[in-house]
Formats: C-alpha cells, sequence, structure tokens
C-alpha cells in the first residue's frame, strides 16, 4: 500500500473574493461535458455517465471494471488559474476498497495535473487511508503550486479485475490575489471537523459587532444562516466539506470545515 497523506487544510484561511474557476455536477445529459475528454485503452468499457448510481443529483461520471486491462482517462478543460493566490481541486469519489487497495489492489484511481510542459500526480486512492467499501470520499487538493498557470487536471483509472469507480461535483474553487483586512490569525472554529455543532472562538481581542454567518458547500450554494450567536447548529447538513463565510467591518473571513 502507497504511503503519503492528503491535506484537508483545515486551519482557518481568508478565501476573500472567491471564484469558481472549474464546476462540474455531470448532471447534463452531454457526456463528456464541453470540454472534457475521455482517451481510453478498451473499446468498449471506458467513463461514461450514469443516473441510476449516481452519487449526487441526476448523474455522476463512472468507469465500470472488467476482467482485462484498462486505462481510462477523463480530461478537464483548461482551467486558467492566472491572478490567482490560491487554489483547491474538490470532488467526490465512490471506491472500493477491498479490490483497489487492500488485499487484491487490482487497480488504482489517480489524479494528475498538468500544465501542457508537465504533469504531476495530485492524488491517488491509497493517500486517503482506509475506507469501507463504496464509501463516498470527499476530496480536497490543494493547488497552491498551479496559481498563475494554465492547467488541466485528468482522472485516470489504471486496472484489471478491480472494481467502479464513480466521481461527481468537480469543482476547483480560487481566490483573488487582492485581498481586503486579513481576520486569518484572529478567528478560530472548534471543533473542526465538526460533529453538530461548533463555536467560534475571537483571539487578540479581536472584537466584531454584529456580523452575517453562512455556510456554502463546495458549489457556492448557502446552505445555512445565522446571525451572532454563542453555538452554531449544522446537525441537519450532510457530511462532507464546507465553507464558513464571516462578513464583517467589510471584511470577509472564510473556513473550511468539515461536518462528520
Amino acid at each position: 500500500m502507497k504511503t503519503g497523506l492528503l491535506s484537508l487544510l483545515l486551519i482557518p484561511f481568508c478565501f476573500c473574493n472567491a471564484q469558481i474557476a472549474l464546476s462540474e455536477n455531470f448532471d447534463g445529459a452531454q457526456f463528456p461535458p464541453s470540454g472534457w475528454q475521455i482517451l481510453n485503452s478498451h473499446q468498449t468499457n471506458t467513463w461514461q455517465r450514469t443516473t441510476a448510481t449516481a452519487i449526487n443529483g441526476a448523474g455522476s461520471a463512472t468507469v465500470n471494471w472488467i476482467a482485462e486491462d484498462q486505462s481510462e482517462q477523463l480530461i478537464t478543460p483548461w482551467i486558467n488559474l492566472q491572478n490567482y493566490a490560491t487554489a483547491y481541486l474538490m470532488f467526490k469519489v465512490r471506491l472500493n476498497y477491498r479490490f483497489m487497495v487492500a488485499p487484491f489492489q487490482n487497480g488504482n484511481f489517480y489524479v494528475f495535473v498538468t500544465n501542457g510542459s508537465s504533469t504531476q500526480e495530485l492524488w491517488v486512492e491509497e493517500n486517503y487511508g482506509f475506507f469501507e467499501d463504496e464509501a463516498t470520499l470527499n476530496i480536497a487538493v490543494d493547488l497552491q503550486d498551479y496559481v498563475n498557470q494554465t492547467i488541466k487536471i485528468r482522472f485516470h483509472y489504471i486496472a484489471n479485475d478491480a472494481d467502479a469507480v464513480a466521481i461527481d461535483d468537480v469543482s476547483v474553487n480560487a481566490q483573488l490575489a487582492t485581498e481586503p483586512f486579513n481576520l486569518n490569525s484572529k478567528i478560530v472554529v472548534y471543533p473542526n471537523p465538526v460533529g453538530d455543532r461548533f463555536k467560534i472562538q475571537f483571539r487578540d481581542n479581536l472584537i466584531l459587532g454584529n456580523y452575517a454567518l453562512e455556510v456554502t458547500d463546495i458549489r457556492g450554494t448557502v446552505v445555512k444562516k445565522f446571525d451572532k450567536r454563542d453555538v452554531y447548529d449544522i446537525s441537519d447538513l450532510q457530511n462532507g466539506m464546507y465553507f464558513l463565510n464571516i462578513d464583517a467591518d467589510g471584511a470577509r473571513w472564510t473556513s473550511k470545515i468539515i461536518k462528520n
């Protein structure tokens, strides 16, 4: 089993001027989606859109297993990260641990990034550690090394007699290089990961008056709104990754939180 850990970047950070550089949920009937590309080694068994077993919404992208060599690639359009200070790739993936990791490592699901001149591995399923068979994993990968570049992301399934893989809600979230007042070190969310409730701690004698607090999903959709209070309840949200946004005194502070 390969070693390596995926950093989920749970430390609060300022995500001001947030932009969605890429967003694809595979809900549309066209597949591959506009600008996306499929490269495959097997004539019939390659990436396709599934609706019956979609991870979220109306559809997901999937590649099925077969007892033959496979090398199936699903590639995003070019993603322009010029003038951004930070960027993160996020996606959901459903995998089978038994036939992809242990005891039968019959396949691998890789995520690569290319800028046209070089290609690097961003993630492979063994990086996650143990997970239950057919679990849906919420993945976030730091693209800091690729800001101010134009890139493509490649989802690459290499296997023989492994198991099906499905992905959904692929996005690249980026932050413009220009920021207002930075509240990074002054506001902390705890606990994080969050069970049902969390609190906010203010440091360095920071005092905020009334502020607006929103919780958004990875697509930027607002799923919860709060007034200022002592405890914030998100027990009704599904497990996964969210952004916590506070607008106060002309500045926006955002922290990535995990609900589990």
